[in-house]
């Protein structure tokens, strides 16, 4: 078989939904893997040789690369004013497509298993994927009208065909504004917990590592239920529900919807949350990554920090108050509990 005939219409979009899944796999096996290195290797041959054709669709290739820049892939911004290293255009182009090799295959098999309200299983090209990496947060306006605010480390699928299947699959914190339409409602799945609009605004937290989906509504009413039950939720301004899909029950309470939805402003806040919290909510916003030496505090702690507020103002606010002493190192930060 002819593999790069297969990637070139892959990526041209003449691959049935079949055959780029049997593609997306062999790219991801060992004989992929290692198609993908001759693949590279040859690249460097050709740059040295001055002959850049390599029997590649280089449109689409492109294209596809775009796309994923789109998706969030994008390098970080540098901090600490490191210098920029400048990169070969050949390494560019090789190590853009193992990527998009590679998130193909990741993505192919998380769409393989959405389905439209009808229960139609949808293909692989007929979704859109967005994902910010720790220290991004994105507006994103959708087809219907209705925005996302898309918070650091989350990421939202749906349909490209949005203004009929108005349906959201989250893995993280959004918080949404939805555009009124009677005849198609808004739903977003997070964690095994669907909620149902018809025009909002909410915001909802449902990150991997937590085990509780956090509702927020802001406006509007909304109605939530758990996939796989009857049961379902009706809420209305101001309230705030916490549901877990392995347990029975939620929690309902009243909350500042203001204050919940700070960070769509720039604003980091923390209420009563506890030390470990705290610090994934920093990995997520900063882009950092944080090693703890010593015992956890017990104590709850709360704080409002403003637009821009540096990573280095946070902990010394926080150092003061919980007693710790820290250090940072570029994407890599130590607390030491005195």
């Amino acid at each position: 078989m002819d593999r790069r005939s297969q990637i070139n219409d892959y990526l041209a979009g003449r691959l049935s939904a079949e055959e780029a899944s049997e593609l997306l796999q062999w790219i991801n096996s060992a004989e992929g893997k290692r198609f993908l290195e001759d693949e590279t290797e040859a690249v460097w041959d050709q740059e040295m040789m001055g002959d850049t054709d390599l029997g590649w669709d280089d449109q689409a290739v492109w294209e596809k690369i775009r796309s994923a820049d789109r998706l969030g892939f994008n390098q970080p911004a540098l901090k600490n004013k490191e210098k920029a290293v400048l990169v070969p255009a050949w390494l560019k182009w090789a190590s853009s497509f193992v990527l998009f090799a590679l998130i193909g295959y990741q993505l192919f098999s998380v769409y393989q298993r959405q389905y439209i309200d009808e229960g139609q299983p949808m293909a692989a090209a007929d979704w859109v994927y967005r994902y910010n990496p720790p220290g991004q947060k994105s507006k994103i306006q959708l087809s219907d009208g209705s925005f996302i605010y898309l918070n650091a480390d989350s990421k939202i699928e749906f349909a490209k065909d949005f203004t009929n299947n108005r349906y959201v699959k989250l893995e993280g914190e959004a918080y949404f504004s939805v555009a009124k339409d009677s005849l198609h409602p808004f739903v977003v799945e997070s964690q095994g917990i669907q909620t149902r609009v018809l025009g909002t605004t909410f915001n909802i937290s449902a990150f991997s590592t937590e085990d509780m989906v956090q509702v927020t509504l802001v406006s509007g009413k909304v109605e939530l239920e758990k996939i796989g039950s009857s049961e379902t939720i009706i809420m209305h301004p101001g309230e705030e529900m916490l549901l877990s899909q392995d347990e029975n029950g939620f929690i309902k309470r009243e909350v500042d919807v203001r204050r919940r939805i700070s960070w769509t402003s720039g604003i980091l806040e923390f209420e009563d949350a506890p030390f470990q919290q705290m610090i994934d909510i920093l990995e997520r916003w900063y882009g950092v990554e944080f090693k703890i030496h010593g015992t956890f505090p017990k104590a709850l702690s709360s704080g409002t920090f403003g637009k821009d507020e540096t990573l280095e103002n946070v902990l010394d606010v926080l150092s003061s108050s919980i007693g710790f002493k820290y250090e940072i190192d570029n994407s890599h930060v130590t607390i030491d509990f005195m």
